[in-house]
């Protein structure tokens, strides 16, 4: 609702009671008031107290007044929130910017790499938790001097990590605080991060632009990926963020690295569908669609990185160590 109805309400309640002279002349006046540039309410106050002294009669003054003073009230309890909700505004944008130099400080000493999304509610055993774990580890030993980057959290995030170290790489997390009334799941750092691997963030926006950052490739040198593993709302949404800034070259202009999504078992054949079908429907071009490349085996992820950054043959030693997953 736009401010001049949220004060006109207030005019209009507080003079209901009154005759309809008041009522006229309190809207009259309050138009006049709002349309005037700069004048203070008080000031305007006093002119109205003159006007009901001296264009009322003596029986409509009393109500006139009382309605004027509890108007004055409303109007003063308004902007106060107005002021507050300013205040609030301005910290978080503030608190948000400290933070986004936080994060990308941190993405610098850390280097950029390989990041990760996928669930917070895999458990250890479970096959999409050792699936992501095995990935991971292949990873690291296939691109040793990129560190592996994940949200901080438990599940794919907690397997990722330990995956990471097993495979002898650096790793990265970047934690959003959450309360459990907003996520049973996410309350805790995982406990397969050491001191000084994990930056936490209060606001979500800094964790995005942070895990987009690691992503982000700078030079020739660098060897970045994002692998988007079978996630919920929070998953899709950072890969549909990555894959926006691809689209829009904000990112992976200069120096492309790959997106893959990864269908294992058909997990994403529905997002897949979508996008083809906006392509189809001309809402995408196929070279944006082409941004996206779909796996559906850590084997053939890990071909794609080995074939992107030109990988020696004679590197490539994951495949013998690789789980058959549908088994």
């Amino acid at each position: 609702m736009r401010l001049y109805e949220e004060l006109e309400i207030i005019v209009q309640e507080e003079t209901q009671s009154c005759s309809a002279a008041v009522q006229a002349g309190a809207m009259s006046a309050f138009r006049e008031w709002f349309n005037r540039e700069g004048e203070a309410e008080g000031q305007f106050c006093r002119e109205v107290r003159t006007r009901i002294r001296d264009g009322l009669e003596k029986r409509e003054r009393g109500p006139a007044r009382q309605a004027l003073h509890r108007v004055s009230e409303r109007f003063a309890m308004r902007q106060l929130l107005d002021a507050k909700k300013a205040q609030s505004n301005r910290r978080y944008v503030e608190r948000t910017a400290q933070e986004n130099g936080r994060v990308l400080e941190f993405v610098r000493q850390k280097r950029k790499g390989v990041v990760f999304f996928g669930t917070a509610r895999s458990e250890p055993g479970e096959t999409e938790y050792e699936r992501a774990r095995e990935l991971s580890r292949e990873t690291a030993g296939l691109l040793p001097d990129s560190t592996i980057w994940n949200g901080a959290g438990p599940g794919d995030m907690d397997a990722i990590t330990r995956g990471a170290k097993e495979g002898g790489g650096a790793v990265g997390g970047i934690k959003i605080r959450l309360s459990e009334t907003q996520s049973a799941f996410e309350q805790k750092v995982s406990s397969a991060f050491d001191a000084g691997e994990v930056v936490e963030c209060d606001y979500f926006h800094p964790r995005k632009v942070g895990l987009a950052d690691a992503a982000a490739r700078e030079n020739e040198s660098e060897r970045t990926a994002l692998i988007c593993l079978p996630g919920g709302f929070g998953t899709m949404d950072e890969f549909y963020e990555v894959a926006t800034l691809m689209q829009l070259k904000i990112i992976g202009k200069a120096y492309p690295f790959p997106m893959l999504l990864m269908n294992y078992n058909g997990e994403y054949d529905g997002i897949i569908a979508f996008m083809e079908r906006a392509a189809c429907d001309g809402r995408l071009t196929e070279k944006e669609l082409a941004v996206v490349r779909i796996c559906t085996s850590n084997r053939e992820a890990l071909d794609a990185l080995a074939d992107f950054y030109k990988i020696p043959k004679e590197q490539r030693t994951y495949a013998q160590r690789l789980r058959d997953w549908n088994e």
